[in-house]
């Protein structure tokens, strides 16, 4: 009995146990359950929460229609769309994809390949603006319903920017190998050139394969090392070159003048400098050759005998030369400034506008003008103009009053002895000679048949005829006016280049002007010489009239002794019939004296 009551305590303790145990795994897995879906509920708040957080656009679509079934925050700000307009809306209807077939493209490869992740395509904004994005795109399911996630990253700024330095980098390049000025880019380090462009090669002659990893020295295109360091140097310390001015020597070993600026340029971890070279050698030289054009231009300017003067469009005097201001009698502070109308004594505003329209027609004019002096006193001159690149008038006026005077004399001499013959015409020609040159003598000589002395056929001396003389030639300076055609002129102390010649010291020469008289078949006749007891002064003058008087003169010695020749043939011929006619004449019978027996 008491085994019995002892089995069923135990029974009755053994179903208490279990009825308090049940309950214990009852609420065991209810709280694991909820834990569960506390911890479900956490993961898809997290999830949410970071869908909705998440600064890249984030958007979940519907694979049988693209219909949205959630955007984040991201993709309204982005997109420009509202949250309500897009879900269940696709991309296409919201009109995002700018090329469609884009779309299209993306879920072909999605279908083929799996995720895509760096799809590169553009979407459409709201407001129409286009923008560039990198795309990722993977297959899902949400309540057993295929979906399709998107992420993607709006990186306009970063495609513009790439764009902008790869414009850049493309206008550096072509910069760089089109430009006509040397350029290189060197290492800091030790110097060494990394790239060349072709007009390296046209300035140095090494082209940019023979150049690489060779320093300037190496080649030797810097002729000085020390300059070649101090330039290094300067560029380590962040300080560029600008317009520095040098010399780099070609392969051919010549010097090139170059204008040369040099930067420091980064490149990754290393330190470059780029330099560029403008070759400036013909620039130079074309700069010393205004400048020594300019200098010869002042000299000239200043030492012309000719007077010189700059004109200002509206004919004011900007500057004159001292020839110029001589010519005048006046300063030259006097005439700067004046109009150059106030010069001529001849002056028409009608006809001077005609001149100014000509000059500035054909750039260039030429005429006689009369110019007034500061004391009242006339000359004529020359007048030379132009126009030049800077709109100024250069004239040049040239005194031709010595000319002027000389044609008249000429015109003179040409009625002075064509009317004569003979000796009255040999008189005329000396008489002229002294009074239009002032000479105090002039003598027409003729050659004697030795060859070696003149006798003169007329001698003009101190105003009247003189008795005519016989000289030698030898040590005389006739004797080089027989030698050469043309006249020869002593202007000064012929009777000291002379000694020999006592005629000359005699008389007291200074000038000696003679020119020799030739037959017209070319053998040597005569002479004719003009003499001065003072230097002679216009040489020009002399020789032209003597050139004028010789050929006449010579002519007409040459006819005198032709006529003196036919006057002693006829007078031989009238003697020949006088004795002809003589001789002929019978003789009358001589009565015979008577024989005386």
């Amino acid at each position: 009995m008491q085994s019995a009551e002892k089995t069923k305590s135990h029974t009755t303790g053994t179903a208490t146990r279990r009825s308090v145990r049940r309950p214990a795994a009852s609420r065991a897995r209810a709280a694991a359950s909820r834990r569960r879906e506390q911890s479900a509920e956490f993961a898809e708040l997290k999830l949410e929460s970071v869908f909705e957080t998440s600064p890249e656009p984030l958007a979940i679509s519907r694979a049988s229609d693209g219909a949205h079934i959630a955007v984040n925050r991201a993709w309204c700000d982005t997109t420009g769309h509202c949250r309500e307009k897009a879900i269940g809306r696709s991309a296409l209807d919201l009109g995002m994809w700018a090329d469609p077939s884009e779309r299209e493209r993306l879920l072909a490869w999605l279908a083929q390949n799996g995720p895509v992740s760096g799809f590169q395509t553009r979407f459409v904004r709201a407001d129409g603006s286009t923008m560039d994005v990198t795309l990722s795109c993977r297959r899902t399911e949400l309540d057993g319903e295929p979906c399709l996630t998107y992420a993607w990253r709006d990186n306009s700024h970063e495609r513009r920017i790439a764009r902008r330095v790869a414009a850049s980098e493309e206008r550096f390049s072509k910069a760089f190998y089109a430009s006509p000025d040397a350029i290189v880019i060197c290492r800091l380090e030790d110097g060494r050139i990394v790239e060349a462009n072709l007009g390296f090669e046209r300035l140095t002659g090494y082209s940019a394969e023979e150049a690489l990893g060779k320093s300037a020295l190496e080649l030797g295109i810097y002729p000085s090392a020390e300059l070649h360091e101090r330039m290094l140097a300067r560029l380590r310390n962040g300080r560029a070159i600008r317009e520095f001015e040098g010399f780099v020597r070609t392969r051919s070993r010549t010097q090139r003048v170059v204008r040369y600026s040099v930067e420091r340029l980064m490149l990754g971890d290393a330190d470059y400098g780029i330099a560029v070279m403008h070759d400036v050698t013909e620039e130079r030289a074309a700069a010393q050759a205004v400048t020594a054009s300019e200098r010869r231009y002042r000299a000239l300017f200043h030492h012309a005998h000719d007077p010189i003067a700059l004109v200002s469009p509206e004919g004011r005097i900007l500057e004159a030369n001292p020839a110029f201001c001589t010519a005048l009698g006046e300063s030259c502070e006097a005439i700067v400034g004046r109009s150059i109308l106030t010069l001529f004594a001849d002056s028409d505003p009608a006809r001077e506008a005609g001149r100014l329209a000509y000059l500035l027609e054909h750039g260039v004019s030429r005429g006689e003008r009369t110019v007034r002096r500061s004391d009242g006193s006339h000359f004529d001159v020359e007048v030379s103009a132009w126009l030049l690149p800077d709109g100024n008038i250069q004239t040049i006026a040239r005194d031709i009053s010595a000319r002027k005077r000389g044609d008249a004399l000429m015109r003179k001499a040409a009625r002075s002895i064509s009317a004569h013959t003979g000796t009255a015409f040999f008189r005329s020609v000396v008489q002229f000679l002294c009074d239009a040159l002032e000479a105090d003598m002039a003598f027409v000589g003729e050659l004697l048949p030795d060859g070696a002395h003149v006798r003169t056929l007329t001698f003009w001396r101190d105003g009247e005829l003189a008795e005519n003389f016989e000289y030698a030639l030898a040590g005389s300076p006739c004797v080089a006016a027989f030698d050469r055609t043309g006249v020869v002129i002593h202007p000064r102390d012929a009777a000291k280049l002379f000694p020999l010649d006592e005629g000359l010291r005699a008389l007291g020469v200074q000038g000696y002007a003679g020119t020799s008289l030739y037959r017209s078949n070319g053998d040597p006749l005569g002479i004719l010489v003009v003499l001065t007891r003072v230097p002679i002064e216009h040489t020009r003058q002399v020789e032209r009239l003597l050139e004028v008087c010789a050929a006449r003169t010579g002519a007409e010695i040459e006819r005198a002794r032709e006529e003196a020749g036919l006057r002693a043939r006829i007078a031989t011929l009238e003697a020949q019939r006088v004795k002809e006619r003589r001789s002929s004449t019978p003789k009358a019978a001589t009565p015979r004296t008577p024989v005386r027996r």
